[in-house]
């Protein structure tokens, strides 16, 4: 163990001292902050049996000299376990604040988008330049590789409003490499993680155990919508659905896919379903394919109506999309810590709040 994290702290530290293009080095340290996630979550397993073996025996009142022996190997095993879990979460914590750095600002991509966006839009630099209260050449002089600065709080907000885009797409996403369809769906992310900050969505969380534990319901269903049996060979040649294995067949990994993490749903509208699935490939997948990294983790949006099902985006290393659904997942998981109140109890606690009378207040006169 400590030789696999001391590895990872290695790699860890010749990335950030080496790379000279921010972009291929911001991807490099998403790939390695999810393959210590990844490795945080194996060692939170293997505690979680170390623990259920050591409740087992100390339950026990006729435990063998060699079972009592076990017990102090497993103590032992487990405090090495804590200390470089510890050390795993330290160093996700420092590869989480060297990718913020990243993801925080990307000024290239940000007047690219806002460049490519004036231009499609055939508006004037210098009518953004004015609305944003700079002098007329701001965006040239900030803009070159070797200034220092960055644009100010209000231009950013400035050009977004008048480009009609958000300021987290016009941050972490490239128009001018999408495609309509993409821009699309960019705005479909952008409403999404405006209405989850303010708590406008419902989001249900999915964690990785209960999602690797779906079962068949009574009537013969499967109970997760974008779930089903795997399919095995008959001696005939026959595929026969095999309802002992349920697998999610995703979009990036297909039947070798495994959950890696939350997953998270939201009713959209009517029966319209929005699903993130938190994935990467199957451990026990040994050969890999040209051009397929052996730690890659994607999040994957699908949507559900009605029976069917149908996938629209990831945040794959090759997407354009990525940022934003990255965005839009950490927005879910800071909407899910916030307290939460129910209308029907907002009701009554504003009833209260104002002393209305209370028709049924349980008194007998």
């Amino acid at each position: 163990m400590a030789n696999l994290i001391n590895n990872i702290k290695k790699r860890y530290k010749n990335l950030i001292s080496s790379f000279d293009d921010e972009i291929s080095e911001r991807d490099e340290l998403l790939r390695l902050r999810e393959e210590v996630i990844k490795m945080l979550s194996d060692y939170q397993y293997e505690e979680a049996e170390m623990l259920s073996l050591i409740s087992e025996l100390e339950e026990r009142n006729d435990i063998s000299e060699d079972e009592r022996t076990m017990l102090r190997n497993y103590f032992t095993h487990m405090d090495s376990l804590s200390k470089v879990m510890d050390e795993t979460r330290e160093l996700l914590s420092d590869i989480e604040n060297s990718v913020k750095e990243y993801i925080a600002f990307d000024k290239k991509l940000f007047f690219q988008n806002v460049r490519f966006l004036l231009s499609e839009q055939g508006i004037k630099i210098g009518e953004l330049e004015s609305k944003a209260g700079v002098r007329v050449g701001y965006m040239s002089r900030v803009e070159k590789p070797e200034s220092s600065s960055e644009p100010s709080i209000n231009f950013v907000a400035t050009a977004a409003k008048m480009l009609n885009v958000s300021i987290d797409s016009l941050l972490y996403s490239s128009y001018v490499d999408m495609t309509e369809t993409e821009k699309y769906i960019v705005s479909f992310l952008e409403k999404l993680i405006s209405d989850t900050r303010v708590d406008k969505l419902g989001w249900n969380v999915e964690s990785q155990s209960e999602l690797e534990h779906i079962r068949i319901s009574i009537d013969g269903g499967v109970s997760h919508p974008l779930f089903s049996p795997s399919y095995f060979l008959e001696d005939d040649g026959e595929p026969m659905p095999d309802y002992s294995n349920i697998i999610f067949n995703s979009h990036s990994f297909g039947d070798e896919t495994k959950i890696i993490g939350d997953c998270y749903n939201a009713k959209i509208k009517g029966n319209t379903y929005l699903y993130i699935m938190y994935v990467t490939r199957n451990e026990f997948v040994k050969e890999l394919k040209d051009g397929e990294y052996p730690f890659d983790f994607r999040k994957e949006i699908w949507m559900y109506k009605e029976g069917e099902k149908q996938f629209l985006c990831d945040s794959g290393y090759e997407s354009n999309m990525k940022n934003i659904i990255e965005e839009l997942y950490s927005a879910i998981e800071g909407s899910l810590k916030r307290p939460k109140i129910s209308k029907d109890l907002r009701k009554d606690i504003d009833s209260f709040m104002n002393d209305e009378d209370d028709e049924d207040n349980g008194l007998p006169f």
